[in-house]
């Protein structure tokens, strides 16, 4: 009977391991934090200049620091299941940047009320994030929920009126929750 219980616990300990071995992890705390504080840099830079321009050009370099240091990571230190993971999370994010962009030209392109994007931009994320949340640590859904949530409060008469606000709130807070998640998953090295 010991032996049973003692396969059994074996058991559980080698699923234990292989549920974090599907768990992707280029996506790293302290950069999704900078994407935070590029939000509120973004959000502060938009009270001057002009917001369809600033929050474009933010969403890109953010977009662009993160890519880079996956594509980094991709070349030079994933092993071949980690690059596996990381070919499946890019796939599943694609189609909500790709959505996210398309509706961002057509709606600028259609002199359509910029005020109405920070709610799609945050719909797409929201998008990406749980297409791919099957693949990144636990606990990404509810930042997921939260950019669902932000998109329907950034659709209402007060946040409509207050763009900036709305959409450095937005991308600020989930941003940084994202990272505080992503560093409560980081593995930790056990004590011996």
């Amino acid at each position: 009977m010991v032996e049973i219980s003692q396969a059994l616990s074996q058991l559980a300990e080698i699923q234990d391991k292989l549920s974090r071995t599907q768990v992707y992890r280029g996506y790293r705390p302290r950069t999704v934090a900078f994407t935070a504080a590029c939000a509120l840099l973004g959000g502060y830079l938009s009270r001057t200049w002009n917001p369809a321009t600033i929050w474009p050009l933010t969403a890109v370099f953010c977009l662009s620091v993160v890519a880079g240091e996956m594509a980094f990571d991709y070349a030079s230190n994933f092993s071949s299941h980690q690059q596996r993971l990381a070919r499946r999370v890019l796939i599943q994010f694609l189609p909500g940047l790709a959505l996210g962009a398309a509706w961002t030209g057509v709606w600028v392109h259609s002199a359509h009320p910029i005020a109405l994007l920070p709610a799609l931009w945050t719909m797409c994320y929201a998008f990406c994030l749980l297409s791919a949340r099957t693949l990144l640590p636990a606990g990404v859904g509810y930042v997921a929920v939260f950019y669902g949530l932000s998109s329907l409060a950034l659709t209402t008469p007060v946040c409509y009126a207050r763009f900036n606000l709305g959409m450095t709130l937005a991308f600020g807070l989930g941003q940084s929750l994202l990272a505080l998640i992503l560093h409560w998953n980081q593995p930790r090295k056990e004590a011996e």
